[in-house]
């Protein structure tokens, strides 16, 4: 029963004094107890209560002494924990093996939200599993070379964990080991693991470059999947399996090398890898194998695995004898615009070409109805094929057919365009002398083509590929390398040649003149140019046969530079009209004939020189020589005519030396680099280095405010670099209240009050307890008076009555107030005192 009333009072009149601090809490109803069992009753039960409350108090206090200190208990047979508080470290020491972990229930479970550092001692041998799962402050872990299994999961979700060694007697990497490890950037496998088990490494974004060492046989699934920014991979000469997801959505990794024990590679172990540009297979291996342009196959080639996703191929055709297209293998080939499948594909898998770009074509080499029978069993693919277009070999609506081993043609004529996509050179094609029948594929269709677009991946023009076309504009790819005779012979309508500025061999003018790169050689002039006259740029060297060939229907004259020098055999012929072509040299007529091949139209009378004959006189100016260019001498003439003799060498560069700039913490550093103290062209790039990242020193504490009786005290646990004093963390540490320590002052009992304890704390809180009861009147002399104080307790003692002061007459009231009170009548004397 809770008493919240009045004081309770005892048997003498005089309430209890409770504590203070109990003013509204009392444990039992005083009153009641004490009409029950009395005063001393009362009095055991304030000190039994009080014995109990100190005894709480005590028990309240140990929790928080070792919060500030340490925890331990037993993690395996002979394997022990202590958790240090101070410096969120968990240290694992002991022999043996730790015990295995099931769900959460670690004995350190409760502290797991703030421990930072594992150390484990030598002598323990394994970690448990789950052991350390979901430490997400976790930052360095130091294993022993005892150690000879981690179990699954035992980092799993220890998110901040930078630092790991993995010792070199484990032999393998458990599944779910390191998942979820973002913060580690490097870790080393060690040489004596065999296995690294599944989702092992999963989703640790900060690794930047992993080496499989030798001894590795198998990598499970999704081992290293999402290893985001993984660039660097090396696997080691002894891995056979590479299991499903193995390096999926590692999308910064560029290249991988497959070595040649490799027998069994999971179609989709390398799938969304959007960065990978290619797939290399080692030429020994039994099994796999790549085509140039980095994409898996089997040995045979009649499976083809994976795409590399990265490639920046815009057309890809897929090898005639392939059989096979595996699952996802060309999904969300971003760069793909289009690809060539053989008629020899007999299995077509899920998802081969989903997420492709919006406007990605697919040429099949075979018919319509066999390209309905690929899909038919196939509901996945044929879904999202429809986004796409496909174009079958018999298809009318989009005539196509092959024009070379890679290449495919198809005419839209809607946009009167012919396409040439695929790779590859192209087929060449023959003009009949006697008939003039060309066997081109789209010959008939020649009236109509009025555009060509040779797309990137050909590498050739075929001979007569486009001879009598009505074309009028011909796009030419980055990658065509050579143009075959009569490729756009009597093309009368072709006003402009357009070519690729990234294509390393060919280039155009303004007016749609072609070229080879540098523009040194004029390759061909478009028949149907409306421009009346023409005038070669000064870069040209050699006009190329057939060039000017039949232009003299609009065209009326040239201007031939002075840099020309070759002039080949038909390069400028227009048959019987002659007389409307006109030729402006800007040399003289000596320089004229000394062009080679000059002679092949010196009988054209439209021939005009620019410049009358002189004697040059020369001046020179010396060009002194520098680092990377020789010196040489120039002479000019007042015509303007110069020539450059007398070179001198090069001088070299003169290497400077480019300090290294060590990292920091926080800050990348350089490696030694030099430079041409002349020139201060950069001869040895330097290479940036990573950040070291801080290093924890010591916990220490800081901001101390001490508790007091009643409030809570603080500290911070910070914790700085011990390299750049840098602060890593800092958490605030609750300091529990010490409670009340009291003193005590007895006052002791009278007569008529009572005894009691007064317990007085240092800030100033009191109460109190402990009551014994008054010790009450005593006259053991018989003078009438309290032996203790002056109280009188015989009144009579001083009373002037004769009842009390005769004895005669005292005998004789108490004999009379005897018999009344027998017969019910009572005398009482003067004073108050009764007689007997």
């Amino acid at each position: 029963t809770v008493y919240d009333g009045p004081p309770p009072f005892n048997k003498g009149g005089y309430p209890y004094k409770l504590p203070i601090s109990l003013a509204k809490h009392k444990f039992m109803c005083y009153h009641k107890l004490t009409n029950i069992y009395g005063d001393d009753f009362m009095k055991k039960t304030n000190k039994f209560l009080s014995i109990i409350l100190a005894i709480l108090m005590v028990i309240s206090i140990i929790p928080i002494t070792a919060s500030a200190a340490t925890y331990s208990g037993a993690c395996g047979d002979n394997v022990n924990w202590t958790y240090d508080s101070s410096t969120y470290t968990l240290t694992i020491s002991g022999t043996g093996n730790m015990y295995d972990y099931k769900s959460n229930n670690r004995p350190w479970g409760s502290y797991e939200d703030s421990i930072k550092v594992v150390v484990v001692e030598d002598g323990v041998t394994s970690i448990g599993t789950r052991a350390f799962y979901h430490c997400e402050k976790l930052i360095t872990v130091t294993l022993p070379d005892s150690i000879t299994l981690i179990g699954e999961y035992a980092f799993r979700e220890c998110k901040k964990l930078k630092n790991i060694n993995i010792p070199n007697n484990v032999k393998e990497i458990n599944p779910h080991t390191f998942t979820f490890c973002e913060s580690i950037t490097n870790i080393t496998i060690p040489n004596n693991v065999t296995i690294i088990g599944e989702n092992a490494f999963y989703a640790c974004y900060g690794l930047t470059e992993i080496t499989v060492p030798d001894n590795v046989i198998s990598i499970s699934e999704s081992a290293f999947k999402s290893c985001r920014n993984l660039k660097n991979l090396i696997i080691g000469s002894g891995v056979e399996t590479i299991g499903k997801w193995a390096f999926a959505n590692c999308d910064s990794l560029t290249e991988v090398t497959i070595p040649a024990n490799v027998t069994t590679i999971d179609d989709i172990a390398f799938s969304y890898c959007e960065s990978l540009e290619k797939i290399t297979v080692d030429s020994n291996n039994p099994y796999y194998s790549n085509d140039d342009y980095g994409v898996l196959f089997d040995k045979d080639k009649t499976t083809l695995i994976q795409y590399p996703l990265g490639s920046a191929q815009t057309s890809y055709t897929i090898p005639d004898g392939t059989i096979t297209i595996s699952d996802y293998a060309l999904e969300y080939a971003l760069n793909l615009e289009s690809v060539i499948i053989p008629e020899s594909v007999i299995v077509l898998g899920k998802y081969v070409f989903r997420n492709n770009n919006d406007g990605f074509v697919l040429f099949y080499k075979g018919t319509q109805a066999q390209w309905d029978e690929l899909l038919a069993n196939n509901s996945e693919t044929s879904e999202y094929l429809k986004n796409y277009t496909v174009n079958c070999i018999d298809n009318t609506i989009y005539p196509s057919g092959a024009c070379g081993d890679n290449l495919i043609w198809t005419f839209n004529a809607h946009t009167s365009t012919l396409t040439i996509s695929g790779t590859g050179p192209m087929y060449d094609y023959e003009i009949n002398s006697m008939s003039g029948f060309i066997n081109q594929p789209w010959c008939d269709l020649s009236r109509n083509i009025k555009h060509i677009v040779i797309e990137d991946g050909a590498t050739s023009i075929g001979e007569a590929a486009f001879t009598s076309c009505y074309v009028t504009d011909i796009t030419i790819g980055n990658s065509v390398a050579s143009i075959g005779s009569y490729a756009l012979d009597h093309c009368d309508d072709l006003t402009t040649i357009i070519v690729d500025e990234d294509n390393p061999y060919y280039s155009n003018d303004e007016f749609g003149v072609l070229f080879n790169k540098d523009k040194t050689t004029l390759l061909y002039y478009p028949l149907g140019s409306q421009r009346e006259s023409y005038t070669i740029p000064d870069s040209v060297t050699t006009i190329k046969q057939y060039a000017f060939n039949n232009c003299g229907e609009v065209l009326k004259s040239i201007t031939v530079p002075k840099s020309v020098t070759t002039i080949e055999k038909s390069a400028i012929s227009q048959y019987g009209a002659f007389t409307r072509f006109d030729i402006n040299y800007l040399g003289t007529e000596t320089e004229w004939n000394s062009i080679d091949g000059s002679d092949d139209i010196s009988f054209w009378i439209g021939v005009t020189f620019a410049e009358q004959e002189h004697k040059h006189n020369y001046e020179s100016v010396v060009t002194k020589p520098t680092c990377t260019e020789q010196g040489y001498t120039t002479y000019t003439c007042e015509c303007g005519d110069s020539y450059v003799a007398n070179y001198v060498d090069a001088l070299g560069h003169t290497e400077e030396i480019i300090p290294a700039v060590a990292p920091t913490c926080t800050e990348t550093g350089l490696t030694e680099g030099a430079k041409c103290s002349v020139c201060d062209v950069t001869l040895t790039e330097q290479q940036e280095l990573p950040q070291n990242g801080h290093t924890p020193a010591d916990a220490v504490e800081e901001n101390y405010v001490a508790p007091t009786c009643t409030e809570n005290g603080s500290k911070d646990v910070v914790i700085y670099c011990s390299v750049c004093d840098e602060e890593i963390s800092r958490d605030t540490v609750v300091i529990n209240a010490t409670g009340h320590s009291y003193t005590t002052v007895i006052t002791a009992p009278t007569c008529i009050e009572q005894g009691y304890t007064t317990y007085t704390c240092s800030c100033g809180d009191n109460y109190v307890d402990d009551y014994v009861n008054a010790t009450g009147h005593a006259d053991n002399d018989g003078d009438g008076y309290c032996d203790a104080c002056p109280e009188l307790l015989d009144p009579s003692v001083e009373c002037e009555c004769n009842c009390h002061k005769s004895g005669i007459s005292k005998f004789f009231f108490n004999l009379i107030l005897f018999f009344q009170k027998i017969f019910g009548s009572n005398k009482t004397c003067a004073c108050g005192v009764a007689h007997y």
